[in-house]
């Protein structure tokens, strides 16, 4: 019986030095990893604040870019207006008032010209 009990300790004494050997090279692997990222986190937060800058000055350039479309709508919007009346006074002068539209027609050649020439 003694021999039976000898037996069973001796088992359980293996099993509890396996158990304590793996949790040592568990241990030992976890704090090499741990080293690895406590190493890596300022590398990684340098990453982060460049990429925030990087989506910053995006989000501004594209603010930038959308301002500037609309105030390009806006002009040339204005510009389609104003072409408008300028061809719907002559359209209406033309018929009574010959003169007039004569008038109105070598301003608006005369617009013309000014806006192809300041653009080149």
């Amino acid at each position: 019986m003694y021999l039976f009990i000898a037996a069973i300790f001796t088992a359980e004494l293996i099993i509890a030095g396996a158990l304590i050997s793996f949790i040592v090279k568990a241990d030992r692997k976890i704090c090499t990893l741990n080293n690895q990222v406590t190493a890596f986190i300022p590398a990684f937060e340098d990453g982060l604040r460049k990429f925030y800058n990087i989506v910053h000055n995006l989000k501004g350039t594209l603010c930038s870019l959308f301002c500037l479309l609309q105030k390009k709508k806006n002009m040339y919007r204005f510009k389609l207006i104003k072409i408008l009346v300028w061809y719907v006074i002559l359209i209406f002068c033309k018929g009574k008032y010959k003169r007039a539209a004569v008038f109105f027609h070598l301003l608006v050649t005369a617009r013309e010209f000014l806006d192809k020439f300041i653009k080149c």
